[in-house]
């Protein structure tokens, strides 16, 4: 797949190659766009694997520990895509330090669920390596803002 930059310079992906089968992104924003749009589609990739896993804890937790965990995942993904639409400067500095304390926080109630035995170490392992994924990339737009 290639990146093709439509409207509003927002990479679209298309099936065939834009460049004679090399992906070659016409200027230097549409790269780093592109790449804060994956972020944004890992912490979407993660609240997507929270759900079916959510739906199996026990009554008693599935509104407690469940719900907190489900809104931690979903803030993670709301913040990002407006950190995504702000204009460089303090606020989206802001959201980024805000994504990176909501994902340590949702890492320990993960810990949490997996050690009172309501999933798998499977689950655990993927949850946890999704988690640090987006968290590592959250920290690389960070990095690159400043």
């Amino acid at each position: 797949m290639a990146t093709e930059l439509g409207f509003g310079d927002t990479p679209q992906l298309t099936a065939e190659p834009q460049f004679g089968g090399e992906k070659q992104p016409t200027r230097r924003t549409g790269v780093r766009r592109y790449s804060m749009q994956n972020v944004i589609l890992k912490a979407y990739e993660l609240l997507k694997i929270l759900l079916p896993i959510l739906k199996d804890f026990p009554r008693d937790q599935k509104f407690l520990l469940g719900d907190r965990i489900q809104n931690f995942a979903s803030e993670v993904m709301e913040l990002l895509v407006e950190a995504y639409y702000l204009p460089p400067g303090e606020q989206k500095k802001g959201n980024l330090r805000q994504v990176n304390i909501k994902l340590e926080t949702l890492r320990y109630y993960v810990r949490l669920c997996y050690e009172q035995g309501y999933y798998s170490s499977l689950k655990m392992k993927d949850l946890n390596e999704r988690i640090n994924e987006v968290g590592r990339m959250t920290g690389g737009w960070l990095k690159a803002l400043k």
